[in-house]
């Protein structure tokens, strides 16, 4: 039981930590559009709530059942090989993707990306995930770049 409330606390102080250093950022009113300012200052918000009512919440739980916490409580953590080589791989990919943006453009990378995690999850046949990535890419350049007015290479 302490590892539901310690988990979402550690949660909670990062996204406390995250939103401070965000508070640096250049912001603007929303009359001018939106600022860098603003998404990371909204992701730290609704993360941080998030977190502290997961704390709050698991608090009541172990409240009413009258739960004694020890060290016993926490799970053990293993992680396989085979696990630490495809996050490796997983962070790879989203360092390339990142790469790949300046040179072939957000939509060809970003769907590059979605294919290639959509095919390792599983998604059959092969044509419906390169069509899913397609359209997820060219969904996300079109709310990022016509709504939020971003410039995103095509």
């Amino acid at each position: 039981m302490a590892a539901r409330i310690i988990f979402p606390a550690v949660i909670a102080l990062l996204a406390v930590m995250y939103g401070w250093i965000a508070q640096g950022y250049p912001s603007m009113s929303l009359e001018e559009g939106f600022g860098p300012g603003l998404f990371p200052a909204i992701i730290a918000a609704v993360v941080g709530a998030l977190a502290v009512a997961e704390v709050i919440i698991q608090s009541v739980r172990a409240t009413r059942s009258n739960e004694q916490f020890t060290g016993d409580d926490l799970p053990q953590v293993s992680i396989s090989l085979r696990e630490f080589v495809a996050t490796c791989g997983l962070v790879l990919l989203v360092v390339a993707t990142v790469i790949a943006i300046r040179h072939i453009g957000f939509i060809p990378a970003a769907s590059a990306l979605v294919f290639v995690l959509s095919t390792a999850m599983g998604v059959r046949p092969i044509w419906l995930s390169a069509a899913a990535s397609a359209v997820v890419a060219f969904t996300a350049h079109l709310i990022f770049s016509g709504l939020f007015g971003l410039v995103l290479a095509f």
